[in-house]
């Protein structure tokens, strides 16, 4: 079992982590993963353009909440020292 240091739950049994120079994602269990998936900066910067262009294309569900949608500013999102992937709805 590899031991991950700086483990963050996300949500919907997704927990992340960063080693330095690329983030793991974990499905399930941060002990016991049922899969990893590890983003390089390349591939960091490829999921966060998709990102953007998906938030444009789509706007937020007529629910009475605003449709803009912003990078997480959370301490957590910047200790990684990564720009923000996270998005959250203002």
């Amino acid at each position: 079992m590899e031991e991950m240091e700086n483990v963050e739950y996300l949500g919907d049994g997704l927990y992340a982590s960063y080693d330095g120079y690329q983030i793991c994602l974990m499905a399930n269990s941060h002990i016991n993963p049922t899969d990893r998936v590890y983003l390089d900066p390349a591939v960091y910067s490829s999921l966060q353009k998709y990102v953007s262009r998906v938030v444009a294309q789509h706007p937020a569900p007529a629910d009475g909440a605003s449709d803009e949608y912003v990078f997480c500013e959370c301490p957590s999102c910047h200790a990684t020292g990564l720009p923000e992937l996270f998005l959250r709805r203002r």
